[in-house]
């Protein structure tokens, strides 16, 4: 294996064990039990995790720039279309993760019956839906047709 790919699955790796630590580190909101206002643990994991999140990306974008200036025409057409097929179903993840944490917490931060009503967007209980699986892919796919965008501006 390259150095390059070494590297990349690395991170790829750090960043699912990012991943893991913010669910592990988030409150679960549990029924007939009062909720947790000792702050939120998770913030310095989601911080560290979302650092590690941007450089994959950066890098993924660096990558598959490159790659598409060695790749044959024909095969291109491949990259946007698989990209945006996953940008799509990820996008449905996460907005169904949404909606089955807010009946978890009757409602979100605005709503007055909720668990969290006045509490920050991102507190103890919501910290997965900064950070998840569907945040990882959706990042990836949409570096990946960016690089793609840009490269077919740029050679036109």
């Amino acid at each position: 294996m390259y150095k390059k790919e070494v590297v990349y699955i690395a991170l790829l790796m750090i960043n699912i064990l990012f991943i893991i630590l913010v669910d592990i580190t988030t409150f679960k909101v549990r029924p007939d039990r009062g909720i947790s206002a000792n702050g939120n643990p998770g913030i310095i994991v989601l911080t560290f995790g979302v650092a590690f999140f941007l450089i994959l990306v950066i890098l993924t974008y660096l990558e598959i720039y490159r790659m598409l200036e060695r790749t044959d025409k024909p095969k291109i057409i491949l990259i946007p279309v698989l990209s945006l097929v996953f940008l799509t179903l990820v996008i449905i993840g996460e907005v169904t993760k949404v909606n089955l944490l807010r009946e978890k917490l009757r409602g979100l931060t605005n709503d007055e019956d909720s668990a969290v009503y006045h509490f920050g967007w991102i507190n103890q209980y919501t910290n997965t839906l900064f950070f998840n699986q569907y945040i990882l892919i959706a990042g990836i796919s949409l570096s990946v047709f960016l690089a793609w965008v840009i490269y077919s501006y740029r050679n036109k």
